[in-house]
């Protein structure tokens, strides 16, 4: 009897610690995989970063249109990014906000679209009928961009410098007119 208790005892004993033993080498596995990356600038110029005060993280894209543009090759003019999607009112309500600052101050435009189920036809129709022509669009379709800058809400939008330094940042709430216009100014 005491053999078979023994023998019952270590049946239950073996499966929990493979088990346990499994989910901390899954813990420490993930932990490593999480921090074994880093997104980096190709040539950093200053402490880059999303944040108010901080350099806009470069990145490259291709417009509607098929031209690659750097978010760098902009530099020397202010500059606004907007995370949108055709059908999100806010995003269609600070594009008219966005058209009424250009007619007071120069600044360039790169609308990104981020919903990957979007279709093409509905972000080209943005363009038609919501932008200024001079607006660069481009679909985020993998979301390296949104992750860059750690977007979290449609209609999340950054106003940069001409330095490339981060004036302003929101996250899901329309800018106005007269906000660009006293960032920009």
């Amino acid at each position: 009897m005491k053999k078979f208790i023994t023998i019952a005892g270590i049946c239950c004993i073996v499966p929990i610690i493979v088990v346990a033993a499994m989910l901390v080498s899954k813990k420490s596995q993930s932990s490593i995989s999480k921090s074994s990356y880093n997104l980096e600038p190709l040539e950093p110029i200053a402490e880059p970063g999303i944040a108010v005060g901080q350099i806009a993280p470069d990145f490259s894209f291709v417009t509607l249109e098929g031209k690659r543009v750097r978010l760098s090759d902009l530099r020397g003019e202010p500059a606004l990014i907007a995370f949108f999607a055709s059908w999100c009112t806010p995003c269609l309500i600070e594009a008219e906000n966005v058209r009424e600052a250009q007619t007071q101050v120069s600044f360039k435009v790169i609308q990104v679209g981020v919903d990957p189920r979007e279709p093409l036809e509905d972000i080209w129709g943005f363009k038609v009928n919501v932008a200024n022509p001079d607006w660069f669009i481009t679909r985020d379709s993998t979301q390296a961009i949104a992750e860059l800058y750690n977007v979290r809400a449609l209609d999340t939008t950054l106003l940069i410098d001409a330095n490339g330094k981060i004036l302003y940042r929101d996250n899901g709430v329309a800018v106005s007119a007269q906000q660009i216009v006293e960032l920009l100014n």
